[in-house]
């Protein structure tokens, strides 16, 4: 701040030098204008301080709602990817129990019409009851 200047030796008597005053001043603090100016640099930085204690206080309550928040969407996703999960899986039992029921549905129906056609005989032969009569022509 200020450079030290020698006081001037006290064998001079007499009123006070320029020079003795700016020692004083620089001793004892300076001016009354310079003090207070010194204080409310001071209250300043005290205000300044306690203006950045609380934006870090509540910067660090947004941080700790924030990973709160951050936690309840994980559980949130977590939750949601195991739901998908289960109903992928269920998804997945429906189609092939529907691809199940479609073989069935149509195994029943082969067979209905093994039963309809398959058992159906055509007689190149005469019957039984036609023994007694010939369906040959006569050779006479």
């Amino acid at each position: 701040f200020f450079s030290m200047i020698r006081r001037p030796p006290r064998s001079t008597q007499g009123v006070s030098s320029a020079a003795s005053d700016v020692y004083k001043r620089q001793v004892h603090g300076g001016t009354q204008e310079e003090k207070a100016r010194k204080e409310a640099l001071k209250k300043a930085e005290e205000e300044r301080a306690k203006e950045k204690e609380h934006e870090e206080t509540e910067l660090r309550k947004e941080i700790s709602k924030l990973e709160d928040e951050k936690k309840a969407a994980e559980r949130d996703i977590d939750k949601y990817v195991k739901e998908k999960v289960e109903l992928d899986n269920s998804v997945h039992n429906l189609k092939l129990e529907t691809d199940m029921l479609a073989y069935g549905i149509q195994a029943l129906i082969k067979k209905k019409e093994g039963v309809l056609l398959g058992h159906c005989l055509l007689y190149t032969s005469p019957s039984p009851r036609d023994l007694s009569t010939s369906r040959m022509p006569s050779s006479a």
